[in-house]
């Protein structure tokens, strides 16, 4: 095998894939970063650590506002702050992945949590017209189903 050969083996040996492919090994790095950030913040999270969760997904907010991962992180953010009580900080970030998602099985999702949190609040008119919208606009959802049963429990308790 010839010596220049043997010198372009060595450099595809040696050049991480993600070069080859047209990824920059900065991007790869930074992905690999985003997924260690978030999950660290999800860890902390499962071991009810709200508060140092909470700083660590905000960090990750602004360090990777347009990561891939970003959606992860708003809805863990979202659920801290449902289990912390803090329903008004979790309400924005459903609204804001609702407007992000649109009516996508995700996006119902989002919207259903609007629903479900407006209620927890006392602000239940607001929360049945979320439910009847998610009736009317898709009616054969999980979450429609979820919906009609909080419209008819409502009903009964009002």
């Amino acid at each position: 095998m010839s010596t220049i050969a043997k010198f372009i083996l060595l450099i595809m040996f040696f050049t991480p894939l993600s070069l080859i492919s047209g990824i920059s090994a900065n991007s790869t790095l930074s992905l690999n970063q985003q997924k260690r950030t978030l999950s660290l913040g999800i860890s902390l999270y499962e071991e009810r650590r709200y508060e140092q969760a909470l700083r660590v997904l905000d960090d990750f907010l602004d360090i990777y506002p347009e990561s891939p991962y970003l959606t992860g992180a708003l809805e863990a953010m979202a659920l801290i702050y449902e289990k912390t009580q803090r329903y008004i900080e979790a309400l924005q970030i459903y609204r804001r992945l609702y407007q992000e998602a649109g009516m996508t099985t995700q996006g119902i999702k989002y919207y259903y949590s609007q629903g479900r949190l407006l209620y927890e609040m006392g602000e239940i008119q607001d929360a049945d017209k979320i439910f009847a919208e998610i009736v009317r606009l898709n009616p054969d959802s999980p979450y429609a189903k979820k919906a009609k049963i909080q419209l008819q429990l409502n009903e009964v308790f009002d």
